[in-house]
């Protein structure tokens, strides 16, 4: 027992040694930590801040938002909650997409990106997209950290892995975080009239009881639909019965996972089917009563109009509209011609972030696609021109937004919570002006030469339209409007337009040789078809106007001038109110903030305990307990496990530090414990120090990962002592597909160079390992894989290798039949092949039942292994196949597990003709 103290303790001295070298030697320090109190009605929230020492201005106006913003004080008193841990936000200054995320376990932590959403897509709703963005992740914490009656107290002993509130359908997190975005905001995505409109058009086709549905809908807009119909649902909910989310809430939290209909019946008197089935009969109801209920005699269908992605944008070419749909799960851009009637599409090359009607290079305008960019951290985003002949790469864009002109681009960057603007030439820069932070960049579009934009201040939900000189940068301010309902309509002639959506209805502004005039005497339009905010948005060309408003698609052919002569101009006084080009007054750096990590965040968050004993209690029983401690961002790493033998008084465990930052990793730990032998029941005493290094390199679709291990050790069986030591260098390339359903679907090669040293048995070996693996698609429904693995020893004897496959795989040798066996020799090569048929993707789901089957496919292969001995059941050869064929399935467990099950039968042969097993077998992977 001494030995073992002396064992922990040691290693628990060197740990805290790392941990501060580590800061020191790998940059740690680069972090820095704000903290704070907010405080409301019914307690306060405590808060830290933690980002890059770069990212201090963004890290003190998220502070200053959660202490100053009154939506913050108002979600908090609506829960009536205070959270029980400090709720921790992490600014990523490397994403290039706008997103966040939040998290219970270990910590509360809200991850936000620091970037703005881009053109028009479903998050722009709004210029104020950090507070939107900060309420709707501290939504989630508030309602998943909450636990009640019996879990409380399982929370108090095992820690923050007890949080029976977070397992629930997506649809019912999403939605309670969509509407809290949208009460405590008054922006939010729920008061945008788009998301509307096409959550009435799904509506009409979903039945009322396809409750299990609203977490995949199986098309567009796949997982964005529970964001959608959870918020518009639980905002119907609240509607009707004020404190139903606080109550639901409250009452799932104290009840056992997954029965949360119990939760929707105590609080709204009914089941969730019953309610989400009045909740669309009225949602369908009002929306007609309102728009009516269909499209009046200018009205269109639109080919795949269910499956329009209206976010992703549009163009207007004359009388040929264009669009992006989705068929199945691929995008398509799809053009219709509003005077004959004719359509065609082409498939894209991938996700669509944005369709516009532009000019590229200073030439002619071209209707042209930006692909989205593959990770949150990639921003280079592929340009197509659309043509004849389908999808033509035109250029890579480095920056959120490029605008060519002869002679030159401007630029649009965003870096350290501020919008820069560049004049390049020949790749070189000409001009810039900085903006000042806090000032946010709208959808930007040139017209006539120059550019027009929003320009938001943090402090006000206006925004402010301004035109911008390519050439020398210069910037007037042209009008004003609300950020999330202005929009540019296209130009008419030598005119440009700008519509905004207010309460006496939509109005047009014009632009261009109008500009000269004052604000309150420019000419302005009241459009038809607009009453109530009924318009979403028109485009309008020479030849045409097509107006998507709550009705739906349509088409005037008259074009744009008669069009708007026929309603005339009114002028309506609009006067500017006052506005300075200054940014938010906190928007600097903060006077002091304080390292990362703290050292009260490695203070362990849970706990697991475990208890065994031996047959017949004559054995070892021993008692267990498993933890990490971990800062917020888990950068420091310390897995903490104990084990004590009441029968021997001897006592196992192990101590893991490891640290990570970006896509690098090192470790060194030791453990100590009893391992038992997969072919006997003799306990093996094991002494094992471990240390680690690796790194990850991503470019485009290529990944490469290598690692490099050392460990050394010692076992013990009975009096006989071996000691063993081990060196590894294993590398890894891997290459995924850029769209679904490409033919090579992936590419994964791996290899594995170790030396091993058998002191005891006086020789050492060494082992080259390699696997490859890579997929094919044939088409949407057929698929194949193929295996290769080998195992190559240089020195020692033929059966000095031994590899066991209890579950039939490791990192080199894949198999579906051949399970359960063991391989020894010096070579060992395995081959592998199946071919695989969807046959339905039914995303069936019963109710809250928490399992939703989501694709079911026929599966069918050959597994082939050679080596010196081949050992299935106590018969042995030199090499053994199986063949094997059954079904696959994919389902999603417990709302958000994905796990593939496979149900197959196999014919197992153990050299040219032996016989040894027909199986059936049923295996779950996740």
């Amino acid at each position: 027992m001494k030995k073992s103290k002396k064992l922990i303790l040691g290693s628990l001295l060197i740990t805290l040694i790392l941990l501060g070298w580590g800061q020191r030697v790998v940059g740690a320090k680069e972090m820095r930590t704000l903290e704070g109190q907010v405080e409301f009605t019914y307690g306060k929230m405590s808060f830290e801040i933690h980002g890059h020492s770069s990212e201090l201005r963004a890290m003190n106006a998220v502070k200053m938002m959660l202490q100053e913003d009154e939506g913050v004080r108002d979600l908090l008193d609506y829960f009536r909650y205070e959270p029980r841990g400090v709720v921790h936000f992490f600014l990523d200054e490397k994403a290039k997409q706008a997103n966040g995320s939040a998290g219970l376990f270990p910590h509360n932590l809200v991850t936000l990106l620091d970037f703005p959403p881009l053109y028009s897509g479903p998050l722009t709703v709004a210029h104020r997209w950090v507070n939107l963005l900060v309420i709707h992740e501290l939504a989630h914490i508030i309602h998943m950290e909450q636990t009640r009656g019996f879990f409380r107290t399982l929370e108090t002993v095992f820690g923050s892995v007890i949080r029976p509130g977070a397992l629930v359908p997506r649809w019912i997190s999403e939605g309670v975080a969509v509407w809290a975005e949208s009460r405590f905001s008054r922006l939010g995505r729920l008061h945008s009239s788009l998301h509307e409109y096409q959550l009435y058009r799904k509506l009409r086709r979903l039945k009322d009881g396809e409750i299990g549905r609203l977490d995949h809908l199986g098309e567009y807009p796949f997982g964005g639909f529970s964001y959608w119909v959870g918020g518009f649902f639980m905002d119907d909910l609240e509607t009707k019965r004020p404190g139903f989310i606080r109550c639901f809430v409250e009452k799932n939290s104290g009840l056992l996972p997954f029965f949360a209909d119990r939760a929707f019946r105590a609080c709204g008197g009914r089941g969730v089917r019953e309610l989400f089935g009045q909740f669309r009969q009225d949602f369908i109801r009002n929306y007609e009563q309102r728009w009516g209920k269909g499209m009046d005699s200018k009205g269109i269908a639109l080919p795949h109009e269910d499956q329009i992605s209206w976010f992703t944008g549009t163009a207007l070419v004359g009388t040929v509209l264009y669009y992006v749909f989705w068929e199945e799960d691929e995008p398509f851009v799809g053009a219709f011609d509003g005077a004959g009637g004719s359509f065609r599409s082409w498939k894209a090359p991938a996700s669509i972030e944005h369709l516009s009607y532009e000019s590229l290079g200073g030439g002619a305008k071209t209707v042209t696609v930006r692909l989205s960019p593959r990770t949150s951290k990639e921003e280079k985003r592929e340009v197509y021109r659309l043509g004849k002949e389908g999808f033509v790469k035109v250029l890579d864009q480095k920056s959120p937004y490029e605008f060519h002109f002869p002679g030159g681009k401007v630029l649009f960057r965003y870096g350290s919570w501020r919008w820069t603007i560049v004049r390049e030439k020949e790749g070189k820069e000409e001009k810039k002006r900085e903006l000042p932070p806090g000032l946010w960049v709208l959808r930007p579009e040139a017209h006539g030469g120059k550019i027009f934009f929003k320009l938001a201040n943090e402090q006000s939900d206006e925004a402010s339209l301004m035109e911008l000189d390519p050439s020398g940068l210069e910037m007037k301010r042209r009008g004003f409007g609300l950020s999330g309902n202005t929009f540019f309509a296209g130009s008419c002639g030598e005119k440009v337009y700008l519509s905004e959506v207010r309460g006496e209805g939509t109005t047009l502004t014009t632009l261009g040789p109008a500009l000269g005039q004052k604000e309150e005497e420019r000419p302005r339009y009241l459009l038809p078809g607009s009453r109530d905010e009924g318009l979403i948005y028109a485009h309008f060309s020479p030849k045409a106007v097509f107006v998507l408003d709550r009705q739906g698609p349509r088409f005037d052919l008259r074009g744009c001038g008669p069009y708007l002569k026929e309603f005339g101009e009114k002028r309506r006084p609009h006067p500017l109110p006052s506005w300075e080009l200054t940014g938010h007054p906190h928007y600097k750096d903060p006077s002091s903030s304080k390292a990362f990590p703290r050292a009260r965040h490695f203070v362990p968050r849970y706990r697991y305990f475990s208890y065994s004993s031996g047959d017949g209690g004559e054995g070892s029983r021993k008692v267990g307990v498993q933890t990490a401690l971990s800062d917020p961002l888990g950068r420091h790493t310390v897995d903490l496990n104990l084990h004590y033998d009441l029968s021997t008084r001897d006592g196992q465990g192990g101590l893991i530090y490891t640290f990570s930052k970006d896509r690098f990793f090192w470790g060194l730990g030791r453990e100590r414990g009893l391992d038992r032998s997969l072919r006997s029941s003799t306990e093996i005493s094991t002494d094992w120090i471990k240390a680690f290094v690796g790194r990850k390199w991503a470019k485009g679709s290529w990944l490469y990962r290598p690692e490099l291990s050392i460990k050394r050790g010692k076992q013990e069986m009975g009096d006989l002592s071996f000691r063993e030591e081990e060196y590894e260098f294993f590398q890894e390339l891997f290459w995924k597909k850029k769209r679904r359903h490409q033919f090579v679907n992936h590419l994964d090669l791996r290899s594995s160079i170790s030396y091993s040293k058998y002191p005891h048995l006086f020789y050492d070996d060494w082992t080259l390992e390699l696997g490859l693996e890579f997929g094919l698609n044939y088409d949407r429904r057929w698929r194949s894989l193929f295996r290769f693995g080998s195992s190559h020893t240089f020195v020692g004897d033929e059966d000095g290798i031994g590899v066991d496959f209890p579950k039939g795989q490791t990192l080199f040798h894949n198999f579906f039949g051949l399970g359960g066996i063991d391989l020894y020799g010096e070579r060992i090569d395995s081959l592998g092949l199946n071919l695989y048929r969807r046959l339905g993707t039914p995303y069936a789901q019963w109710g809250l039942f928490p399992l939703r089957w989501t694709e079911v496919g026929a599966l069918a292969g050959v597994d082939y292994v050679k080596a010196s001995r081949v050992v299935m059941d106590e018969t042995q050869d030199s090499r053994a196949h199986s063949l094997y064929g059954g079904l696959r399935a994919r389902i999603k467990l417990f709302y958000s597990l994905d796990t593939t099950v496979y149900f197959l039968r196999a014919w197992d042969r153990l050299g040219p003709s032996t016989r040894v097993d027909h199986r059936i077998f049923l295996e779950a992977s996740f």
